[in-house]
């Protein structure tokens, strides 16, 4: 069932600062496809919520820039 274990193997499954026994699964097919369907699902949602925060600030800096450039007359020019 389980080759058997040499020395080298053996020492990789203890921690080198405790000494204490590491356990690290395989990664199995499923939990591969698992994460890249849940990679593909928050790239669908990050790039379209990226691009509509885009489109919402460039708005925004367009209603900014028009309110500071639309030129009032100096009260002052009025009693001339």
């Amino acid at each position: 069932m389980n080759p058997p274990k040499t020395e080298e193997t053996a020492a990789n499954d203890a921690c080198p600062c405790c000494g204490a026994r590491v356990y690290a699964p395989r990664t199995t097919t499923k939990d591969i496809a698992i994460s890249i369907l849940c990679s593909i699902l928050l790239l669908a949602t990050a790039i379209p919520a990226a691009w509509a925060t885009e489109q919402w600030m460039e708005r925004e800096w367009q209603k900014v820039v028009n309110h500071m450039m639309i030129w009032r007359e100096p009260t002052e020019s009025w009693n001339q």
